[in-house]
């Protein structure tokens, strides 16, 4: 990310984002000040979420200041995934954002640790306040409905009564891996977009309408990129 500062800029300002969440950061504490004044427009708020060990993996959340989100942390902490979370009071929009490793050999991460793991990821989430949104790469293929850890994975969505709701493929290889869940019962995040694959990552930008208030008509674009593999211009 600190050599992408002008692509996430320009993004910001041409496609007039209010939330922007990028996973994959490679940001630092160190270097996270500097890289906030290059890549953040006036009028927009800066979220770090870096990885605590290592280095790679990272989470940043760029945001509209008008929507007054402060970083709210969640007490758990996993190995299988990262997360990072802000919280909009006036709105009562909780945004978490998650990105999970693929398993190796090098990381030693395994499947069955990120079911247990986010099992009780999820216990924690119920008991938040606000509407829940949760978004990133999960790297779970969602489309392959043959697969036993997919499966698993669905029925955890389930139990604490979410749904995933990207329907096309966010990878340039194909596959559903960067997920939006929300509430069954909440049609505010069912309209998800996958956009043309345009800034050289391997993974498309998925953007999210939130309307939250009929009354004012106020409206949210979330977008989800991850930028390890992001070609500068």
């Amino acid at each position: 990310m600190c050599n992408k500062t002008t692509t996430i800029f320009d993004l910001l300002i041409e496609s007039e984002i209010d939330i922007l969440v990028i996973t994959e950061s490679w940001l630092s504490d160190e270097d996270a000040s500097v890289v906030r004044q290059e890549c953040t427009p006036i009028g927009y708020g800066f979220h770090n979420f870096p990885r605590k060990e290592g280095s790679g993996g990272g989470i940043v959340i760029i945001h509209k200041a008008e929507l007054k989100c402060i970083r709210s942390p969640i007490s758990s902490s996993f190995k299988s995934f990262e997360h990072g979370c802000i919280y909009d009071p006036n709105k009562s929009l909780r945004l978490i954002v998650v990105y999970r490793p693929p398993p190796s050999n090098e990381n030693g991460l395994k499947h069955s640790q990120f079911i247990d793991e986010f099992t009780e990821f999820m216990y924690e989430i119920d008991g938040l306040s606000g509407k829940p949104l949760i978004v990133g790469d999960m790297n779970v293929h969602v489309d392959n409905h043959v697969d036993n850890f997919v499966a698993q994975y669905l029925q955890i969505l389930r139990d604490h009564d979410f749904i995933q709701t990207v329907k096309e493929p966010t990878h340039a290889k194909g596959h559903i891996l960067d997920h939006v869940l929300c509430r069954v019962d909440d049609s505010t995040f069912t309209d998800c977009t996958v956009l043309p694959h345009r800034y050289g990552s391997d993974h498309h930008i998925v953007k999210v309408p939130l309307d939250y208030d009929k009354q004012d008509q106020s409206k949210i674009i979330c977008k989800s990129c991850s930028f390890r593999n992001l070609d500068s211009h």
